[in-house]
């Protein structure tokens, strides 16, 4: 199940590319859209390869991809209309100042036809539920790994991973599967060959853009960029530039440094320090809610309801937790526990100065209206903040298990002097999803009834 979007975790956005817009367009564009409710969400991936004859294809998964045609399209300024040949169904999209590509609720970033691929290795990750919370369906999700490793020389190894679950009022049900192999591999205007060691032969469709996105197009799937033991130690090494840790700064990190400080007195100063543990109740569409933190102990409770009756629970121990539905307990699964740890530390909570003093700056953008975004990283992972002319928290992006994600705050109220937004917005597809919260409370006694079972 895919975690409801609370004021203190991130949401989906996308990130932004340099090139220029065109009267034509000439190449391969691709980007994610999510499908998501209280009950699950999916990942969708969407490319296009756009040719200067006015033409299009949309299924870069399939062998002919260079000369299939699904439809056609024009460019009005900086509006692109596709018209698909099969069904005449006309769709809109905007060219943005740095060249990618606007649906209106997710971004297509532009990918080269390649004829050669560096040393690098990708991953793609999927992350999916359903059913459960008041469907009347079994709870059902998994996630799955796909890693492609290429040494510049013409060999290649491949592993992936799958896990999937179902919890039901009658049954708990997990399995996995797993496969190695290697071998070599040749590339020509992105028709990518796979000749693995045990004979076995298969060809994909690879758009990379070295140096830009850190992603890859395999088969009309985005895999993203992944890097080497050695080559995260040496990040590591070289990253020693947090806001605390380091004796000398540049006027960029002063900076940044300084809008953190005014974000935090913002957001309450020490009131913010002092928070440890918070209860907050709301609504996500006819979904209710309540969670339960206690920051000291590293805790969090959700529990949902519909019309009033309690039907799932989510709750995180440190570094374990436990899903209950439909009578069944079943434990959480990694990448779910890592989404309600990440809540933990992130946010308006990441504001504090016991984590303010730990991570990383790298990067600080000026944007409109008088906003900043600072690209920072907490514990290896990172996030771009936005705030906004009054030193608000209003957005946040990061990438989650391969997928970006982003939140935007709003309606902002004083609550025990701590500043938090009652609001959080989400735009995906043609929905909109809303998540309103009633009350917040600040600091309630939380006691052993309030975390059993």
């Amino acid at each position: 199940m895919r975690r409801l979007v609370f004021l203190l975790s991130p949401l989906l956005c996308c990130i932004t590319l340099n090139c220029s817009s065109q009267a034509k367009l000439n190449g391969v564009y691709a980007g994610s859209d999510f499908l998501y409710s209280p009950y699950g969400m999916q990942r969708y991936d969407y490319s296009f390869y756009f040719r200067p004859d006015g033409s299009f294809c949309d299924e870069l998964e399939k062998p002919d991809w260079q000369t299939k045609v699904n439809g056609t399209y024009t460019i009005n300024g900086n509006e692109l209309t596709l018209k698909y040949s099969n069904t005449g169904k006309i769709n809109k999209m905007t060219i943005q100042p740095d060249g990618y590509l606007f649906d209106g609720s997710y971004s297509l970033f532009k990918f080269d036809i390649v004829n050669s691929i560096p040393a690098i290795s990708f991953n793609f990750i999927t992350a999916s539920g359903g059913g459960g919370i008041g469907t009347g369906l079994p709870y059902a999700g998994g996630t799955g790994r796909n890693y492609l490793t290429f040494d510049g020389k013409g060999h290649f190894s491949h592993s992936s991973f799958g896990s999937a679950s179902v919890v039901s009022d009658i049954y708990t049900h997990g399995s996995t599967t797993s496969f190695k192999g290697d071998g070599e591999y040749s590339i020509r205007q992105s028709v990518l060959a796979l000749h693995y060691k045990d004979g076995k032969s298969i060809t994909r469709s690879f758009f990379f853009s070295p140096g830009k996105t850190g992603m890859a197009l395999i088969n009309g799937s985005i895999y993203y960029e992944v890097k080497t033991d050695n080559e995260q130690e040496t990040t590591n090494q070289n990253s020693d530039n947090s806001i605390n840790n380091k004796e000398e700064n540049t006027e960029s990190e002063t900076t940044a440094i300084s809008i953190l400080q005014n974000a935090h007195e913002m957001h309450g100063g020490k009131a913010l320090d002092n928070m440890k543990t918070a209860r907050l109740q709301g609504t996500a569409g006819t979904t209710g809610f309540i969670m339960l933190l206690d920051l000291v102990n590293q805790k969090i409770r959700v529990e949902f309801y519909t019309n009033g009756q309690r039907n799932a629970i989510d709750q995180l121990e440190g570094n374990t937790g436990w899903h209950w539905a439909n009578g069944k307990t079943a434990p959480l699964p990694g990448s779910r526990i890592n989404e309600l740890k990440s809540i933990l530390k992130t946010g308006i909570l990441g504001l504090r100065t016991d984590l303010l003093k730990n991570i990383t700056i790298l990067k600080l953008k000026d944007e409109n209206d008088g906003m900043h975004s600072v690209l920072v990283r907490i514990n290896g992972q990172e996030y771009a903040w936005i705030f906004d002319a009054k030193n608000r928290l209003s957005g946040e992006v990061s990438k989650q298990n391969g997928i970006v994600q982003s939140s935007n705050f709003t309606d902002f109220r004083s609550v025990n002097g701590i500043l938090l937004p009652f609001s959080t917005k989400e735009k995906r597809g043609k929905e909109s999803y809303t998540i309103t919260y009633s009350s917040i409370t600040i600091n309630p006694v939380l006691t052993e009834a309030d975390w059993k079972k």
